[in-house]
């Protein structure tokens, strides 16, 4: 008797409980779908680093001693291998990272098609994502270009490498496949007299850089760690991020589902008083009157976890990995539930379960006597209202249910708040990236292309080029700042004057630097806690000379963080000035036939790759705007009909008093607008803190300023009172069916 009681309650009271499901559904939906996804992800980078036995750091120096290798050899494994940057003469603009090396061990190549890599063919083996875009096969001939000198190579292997999971040019933040690639020859391939090793991969359990540092002090080098290595870096920038946010919506929408739990089987309960009394009249005992009203909610909630956990493991990864893998690339990418994580919907059910116990015991420890003859099991204090007896009637009606249905008007006012928080983030974080682009790239940055140079070129040549783009020069390199004792890799800076690229305090703040060093707001300033007038040490990775600088200014870099410098200060620190780079802005006309340079990089192409991160943005974008709808309608829905509802004698009663149905239609609608609109003013704050938190998930290499336009507070302002509107005339429509004879009786 007892179960098709609860399916009968289940089915009256479908609103409310179709609430605890989707808002159970979607909590559990949200976090099953996206730690699968960034555990897959995991999972994958480190089967792909252990399987192809990446390298545990990157030395890079102009020419390797044998006293050098020799020392190396006694401590760590070792490649020897030459990285020069070539050009493709088949596609414009296009540029290929090429390692010459003798073995292939160490960050070994994963074959995609074709030989594996050996030091006895003459062939290439290509980016295989690089062939695939531009329509290169096994047995084609691709021509490199290097300086003077041409390679032209058949195609014998195409490979995927565990270091350019991610691989894209510097302050790019999106890679272009298409225009960036790598490629391995071997060094029989090669002619001898350009083969000039100038990298070393190293494998050891030691601390490679402590044996570096030992080794090579006062040396010019340039060593990276697997863990700063872009692919790696990158990569677990990206699960982190994922795995805050998934974890701030899952628990914003389960917190929702608890809420609604709570007023609903308050309703239920409070509705059933005469039910209730009989069935302790008739002998019912209190732990199996407990059992039955628990399972009401204990069964949506375990039914909407079950299936929010499995649809979650396969919708949300495949909704997301195809953004990944535009991104990045990996050989294999797949869903991988957490460990444990089958153990979510129990423990979600049990919550409500544990929930709904604390309201039924309230009801249940009365006898049948006082549960038939209370009406209202709950009791109200009284409140004075002498202050609003000016006021209209329907002012002083809903002020007076607000008062006395606290629970109610709160989840109302939450979501509310949700509903805003979601839509002024989705347009906030649109603005955000959007200006994001344009301040960086017209204000910030005003050049339109950079020549990166090739090493060892003389004045006379670099005057050449100055003289053919009337731009200037710039030296980008690496430096480490040194805090009691512990070294952080940062990028250097060194710019002549500040007419192409401009230090930035905030969005319109612009200031020139006379003297010491200016440092990126994200990475160091914030993440060592260093403040203008702090006085640091850092040393160059050309020089590896330690210097004591000044810091006059905090800037706001978006993709570079590290120090920049003045060249004249630069100067006068000690340091000799090799211009890595050139960067102009006169028409492009004079970038034709231009030599001794290893590649152009034009803004537009940046422009591009900004649009790419833009759509992938726009995915959570949509996300959000959706959880807003979804959260928003569903939560003023079942609690504009649990008010309708819990008033439906009180509306009967001023039908029979003559009031008109508009009439309180609009005392309905009134009280859902009055409290939209407290919801709305505390759900802007939140959804501006929201916009923080996602930005702060960031990786370190990028320093993105929030930016709120005026149209995005409109926006999420609007779209929330028109849910709330739509939602409150929808209910409001109920008013006309009122049976007035019924419902009065049934109080009898």
């Amino acid at each position: 008797m007892l179960f098709k009681k609860m399916i009968r309650d289940l089915w009256k009271n479908k609103v409310q409980f179709g609430a605890i499901f989707i808002m159970m559904f979607l909590g559990v939906f949200i976090f099953s779908g996206i730690s699968s996804e960034y555990h897959g992800l995991e999972v994958a980078l480190n089967n792909y680093i252990k399987e192809n036995n990446l390298a545990d750091a990157w030395l890079y120096q102009k020419e390797f001693s044998d006293s050098t290798l020799n020392e190396l050899k006694k401590q760590t494994d070792y490649e020897q291998r030459m990285y020069v940057s070539t050009s493709n003469k088949a596609v414009d603009n296009s540029n290929i990272d090429l390692y010459i090396t003798d073995s292939n061990k160490i960050s070994t190549l994963k074959v995609v098609n074709g030989k594996s890599f050996n030091n006895q063919d003459d062939g290439i083996w290509l980016d295989a994502m690089y062939a695939k875009k531009n329509g290169y096969q096994l047995n084609d001939q691709i021509t490199l270009k290097y300086q003077n000198f041409e390679l032209s190579k058949k195609i014998i292997g195409l490979v995927y490498s565990p270091e350019n999971i991610y691989l894209a040019k510097e302050e790019q933040l999106t890679p272009n496949r298409q225009k960036y690639g790598f490629a391995y020859v071997n060094n029989n391939s090669f002619p001898n007299t350009l083969y000039h090793p100038n990298q070393l991969v190293l494998s050891s359990k030691k601390d490679i850089s402590k044996i570096v540092d030992q080794l090579l002090a006062g040396n010019e080098y340039k060593l990276i760690l697997q863990k700063d290595h872009p692919s790696v870096n990158m990569l677990t920038g990206e699960i982190a991020q994922h795995r805050s946010i998934g974890l701030v919506f899952s628990l914003a929408f389960l917190f929702i589902a608890v809420l609604i739990t709570i007023t609903t089987m308050h309703r239920v309960l409070q509705s059933q008083r005469m039910q209730l009394g009989i069935l302790k009249a008739l002998g019912f005992k209190k732990r199996k009157l407990l059992i039955h009203y628990l399972s009401h909610s204990t069964f949506i909630c375990l039914v909407g976890s079950i299936l929010g956990y499995w649809l979650g493991l396969i919708i949300m990864p495949a909704l997301i990995y195809p953004m990944f893998e535009e991104m990045y690339v990996l050989p294999v990418l797949t869903s991988q539930p957490i460990v444990l994580g089958y153990l979510l919907p129990i423990g979600c059910t049990i919550l409500c379960m544990l929930i709904s116990f604390s309201v039924c015991f309230k009801y249940l420890k009365m006898n049948g006597a006082t549960i038939l003859y209370s009406n209202n099991l709950i009791s109200n204090s009284s409140y004075s209202l002498a202050w609003s007896s000016n006021l209209p009637f329907r002012f002083q009606w809903n002020i007076r249910d607000i008062i006395r249905n606290k629970l109610r008007s709160l989840m109302t006012i939450f979501g509310v708040l949700g509903c805003t928080a979601l839509l002024f983030s989705a347009c906030g974080l649109y603005d955000t990236m959007t200006n994001l682009t344009d301040w960086n790239y017209t204000k910030l940055q005003n050049y339109k292309y950079k020549l990166n140079l090739n090493d060892n070129l003389n004045e006379e040549q670099i005057d050449y080029l100055l003289n053919q783009t009337k731009g200037q020069t710039l030296l980008e390199s690496t430096a480490k700042i040194v805090i009691d004792e512990q070294n952080l890799d940062v990028s250097l800076t060194v710019l002549e004057n500040n007419d192409y690229i401009k230090l930035a305090q905030d969005l319109s703040n612009f200031k020139s630097l006379k003297e010491g060093i200016a440092l990126s707001k994200k990475k160091p300033a914030d993440k060592l806690d260093l403040k203008v007038g702090d006085i640091i040490k850092w040393k160059g990775n050309l020089d590896h000379q330690e210097y004591q600088s000044k810091i006059s200014l905090i800037i706001r870099t978006p993709n570079i963080q590290g120090i920049t410098i003045m060249k004249e200060e630069y100067l006068q620190t000690g340091h000799q000035y090799y211009p890595t780079a050139i960067i102009g802005s006169k028409n492009q006309d004079c970038l034709t036939n231009l030599t001794n340079i290893s590649s152009i990089q034009y803004q537009q192409d940046l422009l591009e790759s900004f649009d790419v991160l833009l759509e992938a943005m726009i995915l959570i974008i949509i996300i959000l705007v959706l959880g807003a709808i979804i959260l928003g309608g569903v939560i003023l829905y079942n609690l504009g009909v649990l008010s309708y509802l819990e008033r439906y004698y009180e509306f009967s009663t001023l039908k029979v008093l003559g009031f008109k149905d508009t009439q309180i239609q609009k005392i309905l609608v009134q009280q859902n607008i009055w409290l939209s609109m407290i919801g709305i003013l505390l759900g802007l704050p939140v959804g501006y803190l929201l916009i923080e938190y996602m930005i702060s998930t960031i990786q370190d290499t990028m320093d993105v300023i929030n930016f709120i336009a005026l149209p995005s507070y409109l926006y999420a302002i609007l779209g929330t009172l028109v849910i709330s509107w739509v939602i409150s005339k929808i209910i409001s429509l109920r008013i006309k069916h009122i049976d007035m004879v019924s419902s009065l009786k049934a109080n009898d």
